[in-house]
């Protein structure tokens, strides 16, 4: 899978997150289908900037995929609250608000994504 083999974390993430949202596509859609304006987003200005467009902008319908089939983990917001220090703070506060403001709970003590 595309992506896997980079040695960044977040960029990592990034990719299987985008991996799994293609999976998803392809499956709603009967056929082969790419992210294409996340692929334009991504080429045009990388991944960590992509991730803090989503997470201060209005929600995408990848999240809104993603978190109607429960997986959390999978969404830029998530991954932006993972990786807290590549971020500005309103950036991360504002991917924690949605993720909460969603109904998400795994923000409590001990979680992989708590500052």
């Amino acid at each position: 899978m595309e992506g896997l083999a980079c040695e960044d974390a977040l960029e990592r993430d990034f990719y299987t997150s985008l991996n799994a949202y293609e999976e998803l596509l392809t499956e709603k859609n009967g056929r082969t289908t790419k992210a294409s304006y996340t692929r334009r987003k991504l080429r045009s200005k990388g991944p960590r900037e992509c991730l803090a467009d989503w997470a201060v902008g209005d929600s995408t319908e990848g999240f809104h995929t993603l978190v109607a089939r429960e997986m959390w983990e999978l969404t830029g917001e998530y991954l932006v609250a993972k990786h807290h220090a590549q971020f500005e703070p309103h950036v991360v506060a504002a991917a924690r608000k949605r993720l909460q403001d969603h109904g998400w709970g795994g923000l409590g003590s001990g979680s992989d994504v708590d500052s």
